[in-house]
């Protein structure tokens, strides 16, 4: 398989992901649990799929792969990288109820970046818009 392609599937993998991380959150805060230890490991194994899309899509890069709007796609993947961090300094590190919250809303923020990031890396082909659902199109 084509790096370019296990680029695309993770960013799939990582949306798919982000928003299971998305519903557990919810699910927690709604029941009003702390953050569990099964969730920070599905944060970090979310955030490790963020960093190995970013690196992946760098080898894709640097070995001749063409991009109709660059500056957008690295800042989205600077976006995607740095957005799990940054909540987790923001809360301190603390699990009570609210950051579950916190976290839920994160991932979907990344669910919509990596969205994003995949529409710009296949702008000017037959993808659409909202490439979550056209991800499966043919």
């Amino acid at each position: 398989m084509p790096i370019v392609a296990i680029h695309g599937r993770l960013a799939v993998t990582g949306m798919l992901f982000a928003g299971i991380c998305v519903a557990w959150g919810l699910l927690n805060f709604l029941r009003k649990r702390p953050v569990t230890g099964s969730y920070w490991g599905a944060l970090i194994i979310l955030e490790a799929l963020m960093v190995i899309q970013v690196v992946i899509g760098a080898v894709v890069l640097f070995s001749g792969g063409q991009l109709a709007r660059p500056i957008v796609h690295y800042l989205y993947a600077a976006t995607a990288i740095l957005s799990l961090p940054a909540a987790y300094v923001y809360t301190r590190g603390q699990d009570t109820p609210r950051e579950n919250l916190i976290y839920a809303v994160v991932c979907l923020w990344l669910l919509f970046i990596v969205d994003r990031s995949r529409a710009t890396g296949v702008e000017g082909t037959l993808m659409p818009a909202f490439t979550m659902f056209g991800a499966w199109l043919p």
